[in-house]
Formats: C-alpha cells, sequence, structure tokens
C-alpha cells in the first residue's frame, strides 16, 4: 500500500515513538501495536534507516529494528 505522501511523516513519527518505547521490533509488531498497515510500517522503517534513525539486527532469522537514538 502507497502511503500518500501527506501522511508519511504522521506514520514514520508513529513507527518511531513505537521503537522509542517498545525496543527493538519486528514491522509486524509495529504494525499490530499502532494499527498501521504493515506496507506503511515497512516504508517508513526503510525512509528512516536511509536517514540515520533506525538500524537493523537479525535475530531469530528475522530482522528486528531498533531506534539509533538520533532525532
Amino acid at each position: 500500500m502507497k502511503t500518500p505522501a501527506r501522511r508519511e511523516p504522521e506514520v514514520e513519527e508513529a513507527v518511531l515513538a513505537e521503537l522509542i518505547r517498545g525496543g527493538p521490533l519486528a514491522p509486524a509488531q509495529i504494525a499490530e501495536r499502532t494499527g498501521l498497515d504493515i506496507g506503511e510500517v515497512v516504508a517508513a522503517l526503510q525512509r528512516l534507516r536511509k536517514e540515520g534513525l533506525v538500524d537493523t539486527v537479525e535475530k531469530d532469522g528475522g530482522v528486528i529494528y531498533l531506534w539509533t537514538g538520533r532525532r
């Protein structure tokens, strides 16, 4: 699902807030906790990673995302 550009900042804010609050999480966990579509979450995580705000770690054969501490 393509997120309208006007909504991208809201989605990114919700995703980042959940990572700050909940610690390292998988995209599906973030989607479940925020009520966002998984596609929106994954796209937001990609943008946030490109900006250096989140990073990835492999765990149990999957990828989890974590906040880098940058704002």
